[in-house]
């Protein structure tokens, strides 16, 4: 396995996780990263995009289905498709929640709460990009700023120039910033 070849990838506070360049999940635990293991699942295509935090593991493959797990460090990671969703086109997962959101190819982001899917706000328009965390931001097809607060409330931000991108970071006071 070579290191340096890989397509995307997450850490978590216990693991880590990596797509090499053929569409294969990896992942290992802190500490014993010489022992780095291929994520199983039933039939898996190609992987494109995975996200985690210390509860769960979800990637997206190739033809916008999304795949999920619980993780627990002391056994070994498999994935299943969720078949609630198809024509996905990008995959957000919460830092502290125990819930993950997607994106389908209409930008309009759906929050996972287990056996269902909502959409995170009715008035919330289709997005571009986005960031969930705490404080979570998504740019609108008119380039637009939106954010909102674990989906209690939402609000638009307009500014001279027209957003592209956004990402949600902690700056030195421990304060979320969007750049």
């Amino acid at each position: 396995f070579v290191y340096h070849m890989w397509e995307s990838g997450c850490l978590t506070s216990h693991s880590g996780f990596i797509i090499d360049s053929n569409g294969n999940l990896w992942h290992w635990i802190h500490g014993k990263e010489n022992e780095m293991k291929m994520v199983q699942g039933d039939n898996m295509p190609f992987l494109v995009s995975v996200c985690a935090n210390d509860k769960l593991l979800v990637a997206l493959d190739e033809y916008g289905s999304v795949w999920r797990t619980e993780l627990n460090p002391f056994i070994d990671v498999r994935l299943h498709r969720q078949e609630k969703y198809c024509d996905i086109i990008d995959i957000f997962i919460s830092p502290k929640q125990d819930c993950f959101y997607v994106m389908d190819m209409n930008g309009i982001l759906w929050k996972d709460i287990g056996t269902r899917k909502k959409l995170v706000h009715p008035g919330l328009p289709p997005l571009v990009s986005c960031c969930i965390n705490s404080l979570s931001g998504g740019i609108d097809i008119n380039g637009f700023l939106w954010i909102w607060k674990s989906g209690k409330y939402f609000e638009k931000i307009r500014f001279e120039k027209q957003c592209v991108y956004v990402t949600c970071e902690r700056d030195e006071y421990d304060e979320l910033v969007f750049k």
